[in-house]
């Protein structure tokens, strides 16, 4: 089993703290685009890249934080790549 990294991630339910977040490791990626026509024509191609995900652990219970329903809160750090592609011919 690999060692745990952790990183430093924003609370999940205090805007603006942040506290220690254990690392996930991502198994496989299929990072396909949204594709937007617009009315001018041009297509915009929409990537949601994500760069890594985390478990952020309570400082007080050393616990992974957990929704209303019990289930574990996960951070996504991630980027939006947008592509601009020709305008489609009229």
């Amino acid at each position: 089993m690999a060692e745990k990294t952790y990183i430093t991630t924003k609370h999940p339910f205090k805007s603006g703290e942040f506290v220690k977040g254990e690392l996930v490791n991502i198994k496989s990626r299929d990072e396909k685009p949204n594709i937007y026509h617009l009315e001018d024509g041009t297509i915009l191609y929409v990537y949601l890249n994500v760069e890594n995900v985390s478990l952020p652990i309570d400082p007080e219970s050393k616990t992974y934080f957990k929704d209303k329903t019990g289930e574990k809160v996960y951070n996504v750090d991630y980027h939006l790549k947008i592509v601009v592609g020709k305008k489609s011919v009229k």
